[in-house]
């Protein structure tokens, strides 16, 4: 029987494959020959996303050899029900009879493997293939504007309240004076300025990027746009000019390209932390203040 199989090289994420493509037993065995094992193997952490070869199978379940410690592999079995088996060894043709079952038989035998206790960790990431296409929809947008802004919300409430139970007029005018732009900065209202700024211009725009992978892809304008990420000119990342400020949590990365070409992305599409590890870390300049996006 033929089955997905699909690789996974050292720089890929989670999720990340190439070359998916139905094989049968013998193909199978002739892209195991061929992987280049021991180059994959170099400066690499071992975890479920590693140089690999994974197979899907017909139970929601996969099949995934891999590199292991000691210059040994291993295989990961995922079951349907996300739990996790493993048996390492340290010559891949142990491999060849299982893999070999695991396209024949109706039900796995699992007795030479060992269960994992990985219950509050999402393995089934590691195996399945993602798109890795970023949008932000309204329901997207709000759910960030709520989870980063919340406690500026209900300190701009809690002062609204106060205000209108004891009444405007019992407020000296230089109490108002302090309060007013400190309800302002702190109170949710600089949030929302940004947030609208921000969702105005990415809520048309998609993003599809990978980090093993060097072309990304934009979409702007009703048009899908290419790029290679050798062609990235400069990298700048805006922030809150303040560390633990109302709006620290609205980062925007923004790609300059070599053509002159620039694409602003905000937290609520894609956090930074995961922009720079799709683009292995690259040096990028700071720049600090309100974190608004200019131009379309």
């Amino acid at each position: 029987m033929a089955l997905v199989s699909k690789l996974q090289y050292r720089s890929f994420e989670p999720g990340e494959f190439v070359e998916s493509k139905a094989r049968d037993f013998e193909e199978l065995i002739r892209l195991i020959e061929t992987f280049p094992w021991a180059e994959q193997r170099k400066e690499i952490e071992i975890s479920l996303t590693n140089p690999s070869i994974t197979i899907e199978g017909l139970r929601n379940d996969y099949l995934k050899l891999a590199v292991f410690y000691n210059q040994k592999y291993v295989l990961h079995y995922l079951s349907g029900s996300d739990v996790l088996y493993t048996m390492s060894f340290s010559d891949i043709r142990v491999s060849f009879p299982v893999i070999e079952h695991f396209l024949t038989a109706d039900a796995f035998d699992l007795s030479a493997f060992h269960k994992e206790n990985t219950w509050l960790q999402k393995n089934r990431r590691h195996f399945e293939t993602m798109e890795f296409t970023y949008a932000v929809t309204p329901k997207s947008a709000i759910r960030f504007l709520f989870r980063s802004s919340m406690i500026n919300f209900i300190f701009g409430i809690f002062v609204l309240g106060m205000l209108l139970i004891k009444g405007w007029s019992s407020i000296p005018v230089s109490g108002l004076i302090i309060l007013l732009p400190v309800t302002v900065y702190m109170g949710g209202v600089l949030n929302l300025i940004v947030f609208r700024n921000q969702y105005q211009y990415i809520k048309h725009k998609q993003l599809k990027m990978s980090k093993g992978n060097d072309i990304f892809y934009v979409y702007d304008e009703s048009t899908w746009l290419k790029f290679s990420k050798s062609e990235i000119a400069k990298v700048v990342l805006k922030k809150d000019f303040a560390r633990r400020g109302p709006v620290m949590e609205f980062t925007v990365v923004t790609l300059h390209m070599a053509n002159g070409y620039s694409f602003a992305i905000p937290a609520m599409m894609l956090d930074r932390f995961e922009v720079f590890m799709k683009l292995d870390q690259p040096k990028y300049e700071e720049e600090t203040g309100l974190p608004l996006i200019y131009g379309k």
